[in-house]
């Protein structure tokens, strides 16, 4: 199993996060161009990151 070192931050120098996550050989060598493996890879950040983002959204002024 490949592994991917993966960070996320919110620009405070404190609130960094950093982890290894395993991924997928048989994914990875179905990635033929570069581009599809940095695709693979974002996907694979997209997942992990999900774990540990919260956040919301509310409308303050709907205007008028």
């Amino acid at each position: 199993m490949a592994q991917a070192k993966v960070t996320l931050g919110i620009g405070c120098s404190t609130a960094d996060y950093e982890d290894i996550i395993d991924i997928d050989d048989d994914e990875l060598s179905k990635c033929i161009t570069a581009e599809q493996r940095e695709d693979l890879l974002h996907e694979y950040w997209k997942n992990w990151s999900n774990n540990y983002v919260e956040g919301s959204i509310d409308i303050v002024d709907a205007g008028k």
